[in-house]
């Protein structure tokens, strides 16, 4: 039955039609004998054609779905790029003052000379200092941070958004941290550089220590005079000390005055900062003139005998803010 079926179709499709063309005018007619099998095969043509067409569409609108896609993973991975750049700058950033600050640790630790010392902020500053020394610090005063900032900077990427993100964060917050601190710890660093800086500059100008090497052969307050044996205020120590022993400065200062004085010979004043002043007095002879800068240990003068004196020695005065003063108080 089946056979006949198909034998019948075979010979339809093998039969053929004709196609007569007859015109209205006397020309002759035409005519076109056409096979069934040729518009069976010119529809099953189109048909391929549609369904084609059809399939292209769908993956052209799928195509345009994933180049959709594929421009925002994109402005995701530039945005993602930018703010990678960003924090590695800010950690450069950071690297940076924590090398300013190390720098300015060794500053202050030249300074120092022994023991602890107090800065404006009250904070202890050997306890802080040793904090910053890499030596000294232990793993835990960075509360892990510097490796996560190691761990992100090596971090390429995450499957999912929300993982960078979470991680961008964090390390995000912890640099910021850090850089907060570094600026406050660099703060105090600078403010106990200028106050060591202060201290040092201070014990520099402050008299310290004899002008001469001789024994006090008559102290500060009064005393009999030795010339009419009324008790009179002597503002000085004497040192007596062999004629020619070098006199020098207790400390640094410019010398505002340096020649023959009455009753006091052949003088040599400094005035030093912070309101001290020195006087020596009884000289020999002078090494140092007026606007002469001087430094403790510089040679100034020579013990004589020049004004009221009955001997070689050095008298020497030390001034406070005008007033006299207990060069004893200064030598220790």
């Amino acid at each position: 039955m089946l056979k006949e079926k198909l034998k019948n179709i075979y010979l339809k499709l093998t039969n053929s039609f004709t196609i007569m063309y007859v015109p209205h005018s006397k020309e002759s007619t035409y005519s076109r004998r056409i096979p069934y099998l040729l518009p069976v095969i010119s529809l099953l043509f189109m048909a391929g054609m549609v369904i084609a067409l059809v399939g292209f569409y769908f993956q052209y609108t799928a195509m345009k779905a994933n180049m959709a896609e594929l421009k925002t993973l994109q402005a995701e991975d530039t945005t993602r790029q930018k703010q990678l750049d960003e924090l590695k700058a800010q950690a450069q950033e950071l690297e940076q003052k924590m090398l300013e600050i190390r720098l300015l640790e060794k500053d202050v630790r030249e300074i120092l000379d022994r023991g602890e010392a107090v800065s404006r902020s009250g904070l202890n500053v050997s306890r802080d200092i040793a904090q910053l020394n890499p030596e000294d610090r232990s793993d835990n005063t960075n509360n892990g941070d510097d490796k996560g900032v190691l761990s992100f900077l090596a971090f390429k990427s995450s499957p999912k958004a929300e993982d960078w993100h979470t991680s961008y964060t964090r390390v995000k917050g912890s640099t910021e941290q850090l850089l907060a601190q570094t600026d406050e710890i660099n703060q105090i660093l600078v403010s106990l550089k200028e106050d060591v800086s202060e201290r040092n500059a201070y014990y520099a100008a402050k008299p310290q220590g004899l002008p001469a090497e001789g024994s006090i052969s008559s102290g500060y307050g009064y005393r009999k005079s030795p010339f009419n044996g009324r008790s009179v205020f002597h503002p000085g120590i004497d040192i007596a000390a062999s004629h020619g022993t070098p006199v020098v400065a207790t400390g640094q200062g410019v010398v505002t005055f340096a020649e023959y004085r009455s009753g006091y010979g052949r003088t040599v004043i400094i005035d030093h900062p912070y309101g001290f002043r020195t006087l020596y007095a009884h000289n020999s002879r002078l090494n140092v003139s007026v606007g002469d800068h001087v430094a403790r240990g510089d040679v100034i003068a020579y013990v004589g005998s020049t004004g009221a004196s009955t001997g070689p020695h050095l008298h020497y005065e030390v001034h406070l803010n005008g007033q006299h003063v207990d060069p004893a108080d200064y030598i220790r």
